[in-house]
């Protein structure tokens, strides 16, 4: 039979949202674009857009409804709500995947039996693949989110406080989010060690902190701890729009990742895409689109999770990155900035060709395309 036309894909989840789900929303839809594709967008919760240029590019394509093809941006915890807020808007025989973000090595069985309302799972990376595999009973299928980094104006150091000429290492991590899992003792450590092996070295650490409101006496701890270091840490607590953040990637020398788990690792991909050399724990999903060759891998040991530091951590391990490893690293850099050019060029080679708009728009595409085929024999079947 002649190939079937693609039946109306719709994205669902939250579009306009500054968080990293939002993110996979925008980027699944911009890669869609790529290969000639026009989704829809359903804002499950109508999130109040403060972001002129995302409401621009996302809102002319919002729609009430759920398409023919659906693929929910959520996490297990979010299916009852989602389900239940469309009640009888999908469509009868609509084919629904959900896309969902985990962190761990074992994915929970009472989220797992959520997933299982869907038709299909599409896992971001091999490191959720294998998390989903042994817990749910329908098709999982490896499907890597898309990266690219988009900027709507230029910023400076200046404009972040950061010391012009100095060789400037960032992270990031959320006061909010298991701020834990981000290991920023790991990335302080390794800085401290930095400055010993390197006491005359021009550096500095830029720490990019969200969520602080929610956690004044962590805030407070950690600006304790930084007090004396003598204007070599930047520590930025505030607000920032998409573009504000890209731009501090882009205006530091290396980002770093001391992580204990990522599930796919968007920020590590985002540094590389702008060709920044990235030292990251080798753990998790960001192996999907890291090597030896385009990041500087940091060896770990495997510990247990401990209770409350994050949802369904019994039983369950995650990574204690080598900090002193980290620190020679970063040594190496400071003392030939020409060797963290030369991998940051690898590295955005490699994101561009692995997940950038188009490379994950074909294998969004190709699926899609099974799907609209699979769709097409059925109702032959049925007629």
């Amino acid at each position: 039979m002649p190939a079937p036309a693609i039946p109306d894909v719709c994205l669902v989840g939250h579009p306009f949202a500054p968080i990293g789900r939002g993110e996979d929303v925008r980027c699944s839809f911009r890669a869609l674009r790529a290969v000639a594709l026009r989704p829809s967008i359903l804002d499950l919760y109508g999130h109040h857009c403060a972001d002129p240029d995302a409401e621009a590019e996302f809102a002319p394509f919002l729609h009430r409804r759920p398409g023919a093809i659906n693929i929910f941006h959520l996490n297990g915890d979010e299916v009852n709500l989602a389900l239940a807020t469309l009640a009888d808007a999908l469509p009868e025989r609509a084919y629904n995947i959900v896309y969902p973000a985990w962190e761990l090595s074992r994915y929970p069985r009472e989220w797992a039996q959520q997933l299982d309302r869907f038709d299909e799972i599409w896992a971001p990376s091999h490191f959720i693949c294998d998390a989903l595999l042994p817990e749910v009973q329908k098709p999982v299928v490896h499907m890597p989110l898309a990266c690219e980094v988009v900027l709507s104006a230029f910023r400076s150091r200046r404009y972040y406080g950061i010391p012009e000429a100095a060789y400037a290492f960032l992270f990031f991590f959320d006061f909010r989010s298991f701020a834990t899992r981000k290991n920023p003792q790991a990335a302080i450590r390794a800085f401290a060690t930095l400055c010993q092996l390197r006491p005359a070295a021009n550096v500095c650490l830029v720490i990019k902190v969200h969520g602080a409101d929610a956690a004044p006496e962590a805030l407070a701890e950690l600006q304790r701890e930084l007090a004396g270091w003598h204007g070599r840490v930047v520590l930025i607590n505030q607000q920032m729009d998409d573009n504000d953040t890209k731009n501090l990637l882009r205006c530091c020398d290396c980002f770093v990742s001391l992580h204990r788990s990522e599930g796919f690792g968007r920020g590590l991909a985002e540094a590389m895409y702008l060709g920044k050399p990235v030292i990251a724990t080798g753990y998790s999903g960001n192996l999907d689109f890291m090597d030896e060759r385009t990041a500087y891998l940091v060896e770990h040991a495997l510990v247990p999770v401990q209770p409350g530091e994050y949802p369904h951590a019994e039983g369950q391990q995650w990574a204690d990155a080598d900090a002193d490893q980290a620190a020679h690293y970063m040594a190496a850099l400071v003392d030939d900035p020409a060797r963290g050019y030369a991998t940051g060029r690898e590295a955005s080679r490699a994101i561009r060709t692995q997940i950038g708009w188009r490379a994950a728009g074909m294998r969004y595409r190709e699926r899609i395309e099974a799907i609209a085929l699979m769709i097409a024999q059925e109702t032959v079947s049925i007629a």
